[in-house]
C-alpha cells in the first residue's frame, strides 16, 4: 500500500485530482473522504443524488470538474441509477464508480452496466478500493 500512496500523492505544483463522494451514510462518507484526502486528492461530498448533481454542475461551471465520482445506489431524493444517468447526460466523460451494499452489477440491466466506470461492493477491501481509484484516476479518457 505504501507504493500506491506514493503513486497517488500529488506532486508539488501539480493539480490534485478531484473526487465527489456520494453516499447517504455520513460515517461511510467521512471515512472515504479521509482516506482520499490522505492521498492528497481534493474531495467533496454529497448526501443524495440531487445534491451530487448540483455539486457536479457547479464544479463544471467553475471549470473545476470532477475526475471521479463515487456513487452509492441507495440514496434518498434521487437514487444512484437516476443520478448516474443524469451525470452522464451532463458530462459524457464522467467517471463514476458505483458502490453498494449489494453487488451493484446486479442492479443494472446488461446495457446499463457499461454506463459506470466500475463497480465496488461495500464493505470493500481497502487495497481493492485504492487500486480501483488509482486505475480510474490514471487511465486516459
Amino acid at each position: 500500500m505504501e507504493s500506491f500512496c506514493q503513486t497517488m500523492k500529488v506532486m508539488p505544483g501539480a493539480t490534485p485530482s478531484r473526487v465527489l463522494v456520494v453516499d447517504d451514510d455520513s460515517q461511510y462518507r467521512a471515512l472515504v473522504v479521509r482516506i482520499l484526502e490522505g492521498l492528497g486528492l481534493e474531495v467533496d461530498q454529497a448526501p443524495d443524488g440531487l445534491a451530487a448533481l448540483e455539486q457536479y454542475s457547479q464544479g463544471r461551471r467553475q471549470d473545476e470538474g470532477y475526475d471521479l465520482v463515487l456513487l452509492d445506489l441507495s440514496l434518498p431524493v434521487m437514487d444512484g441509477r437516476e443520478c448516474l444517468r443524469r451525470l452522464l447526460e451532463m458530462d459524457k466523460k464522467a467517471r463514476v464508480l458505483i458502490t453498494s451494499g449489494h453487488d451493484p452489477r446486479y442492479s443494472f440491466a446488461a446495457g446499463e452496466q457499461d454506463l459506470a466506470a466500475g463497480f465496488l461492493q461495500k464493505p470493500f477491501d481497502l487495497k481493492e478500493f485504492l487500486a480501483m481509484v488509482q486505475n480510474l484516476l490514471t487511465k486516459p479518457l
